[in-house]
Parts: C-alpha cells; structure tokens; sequence
C-alpha cells in the first residue's frame, strides 16, 4: 500500500530526478493508487544501473500478456522489463522472449524506492574502490534489511529479484 512514508522516502533517494506521466498517458487498466503515484510523484527520469525510463506513450500501453496477466512497462533493462502487474499492482520482471515472470516489489512505489536505493548504495560504493569487503557486505545487507522490512511480499522465498541481485554483488 502506497503511503506517505513511502512516498517522502522516494522523494528523499531520487530528488528532482522523478518524472510524474502526464494524465493522458495513463492507463485505464491501473489502480487508483497506482495512477495516484505515477501521476504526482512520477518514475526515475534517468537511466540506472539497472533499468532506464520508458516513454509516455510505452507506460500507456500494456505490452505484454503473460500467463493470464498484462503488465504496463515502468522501466526496461536488456532482455527484459519492469511491468506492473495490473490485476495484483506488484511489479514484475517481465523477460523478453521467455514466459519467466519474477516479482521484484509489491507495488510501484516500493518498486521506485527500491531501485533509487540500489542505485545510491552502488554509486556509494563505486565512489569508494579501496572500501573493505566487510564494509561492501555491510551496505548491501543494510540494503536487503530495508527490503525485508518495508516490502516482506517481495522478499518471500528464496527466488526474490533484489535478494538474488544484491547477492551475486556480494561475489565479486
């Protein structure tokens, strides 16, 4: 559920780095609370790590159906796409030519969150080559910490996006 907490956080990791879709892109098939969030907070305008912005006219649409669900692009990455999920709000990593869903947040808010989290935790620690391995262990835990308690749903089981993401960073 999107909240004001959730919301003021969001706000805090990315700035003035957030695009809200104007009202004419958004689609019917979203939530209330979803067109809430994209419309006056917005997605990450820039390019991560991990993903880059999809266009106005690319979130209207819902791109794919898979398995009995559509899915509304928020971000794409190479082979793959974040889409909301639009009959459960969760976001899903959506790969380009196989049936492989993966749940990566349980809505678009936490989903915005959480990538703008990953994003500053890797920049941090880019900034610091020479960082020890027990202090890169420490701000990746302290990542996954974050996500298990503010995004449980997410988190459930051992075949979770961030969690399986944040520790194959742990093996380099």
């Amino acid at each position: 559920m999107i909240n004001s907490e959730i919301v003021d956080a969001v706000r805090e990791v990315w700035g003035d780095r957030l695009r809200p879709i104007p009202p004419e892109f958004l689609s019917p098939l979203l939530s209330a609370q979803t067109h809430w969030f994209v419309r006056t907070v917005g997605l990450p305008a820039v390019e991560t790590v991990y993903s880059e912005p999809v266009s106005d006219e690319e979130f209207r649409v819902a791109r794919h159906r898979r398995q009995g669900h559509e899915y509304v692009a928020v971000a794409e990455g190479a082979g793959y796409y974040y889409g909301i999920e639009v009959d459960t709000d969760r976001v899903m990593m959506v790969s380009d030519g196989r049936a492989d869903t993966y749940v990566v947040n349980s809505d678009v808010a936490l989903f915005v969150l959480f990538l703008g989290v990953v994003e500053k935790t890797l920049s941090a620690l880019d900034e610091q080559p020479d960082l020890a391995d027990d202090r890169i262990e420490e701000a990746i835990y302290g990542v996954i910490a974050q996500l298990r308690l503010r995004d449980a749903e997410a988190m459930a089981g051992r075949d979770n996006f961030w969690f399986n993401l944040l520790c194959e960073l742990l093996e380099f």
